[in-house]
């Protein structure tokens, strides 16, 4: 086990895993980064009402936005941004990422900034869905390209047929028990 002398040479201990559940609580994004499209779109499949600020709209998000309940602010980060959120991700320059990390640790909000393992409370597996069955794999963020290259791996080996295997279970499980 690491202890807090073991922080402080650099070393942390792993990362807790955890899904959370966003459904009708607010989750904010900033930035328009490459990831930015890919939380938002997250967010928004698992019921999350959010708040993105961005200064430009990433590529697709638009009718995604219009159907959904995130609003779209057209400019850069401000403080405050973060108010009332239970979850944010951080997108933007690393100046800007660490001030949100900032306003995040002052307000004890989860944050996850994209590829700035340092100003991060949650990572962001990459995920492989099949209906409830959800299969995560993370590096800590070290290796993104090797978690994604596994969850293909997984793909071939835990097929769309396991959406329905996990449907069947999920119905027989309290007449069974």
């Amino acid at each position: 086990l690491l202890g807090r002398e073991d922080m402080s040479e650099g070393r942390r201990p792993p990362w807790f895993p955890l899904f959370l559940d966003v459904a009708g609580r607010l989750c904010v994004v900033i930035g328009c980064g490459g990831e930015a499209a890919g939380r938002v779109l997250r967010l928004v499949e698992c019921g999350a009402r959010g708040r993105l600020v961005a200064e430009r709209l990433p590529g697709g998000l638009e009718p995604l936005l219009a159907a959904s309940a995130f609003e779209w602010l057209a400019r850069a980060y401000r403080p405050g941004d973060l108010e009332g959120a239970f979850l944010a991700v951080a997108d933007d320059t690393p100046t800007v990422n660490a001030a949100i990390w900032r306003e995040a640790e002052r307000e004890r909000i989860l944050l996850n900034a994209a590829d700035d393992r340092a100003h991060c409370h949650a990572i962001v597996p990459s995920l492989l869905r099949r209906g409830d069955l959800a299969i995560a794999v993370s590096t800590a963020g070290r290796s993104p390209a090797l978690a994604i290259r596994i969850r293909r791996e997984l793909e071939e080996r835990y097929g769309p047929e396991y959406e329905e295997y996990g449907d069947l279970l999920g119905r027989l499980r309290d007449p069974v028990a």
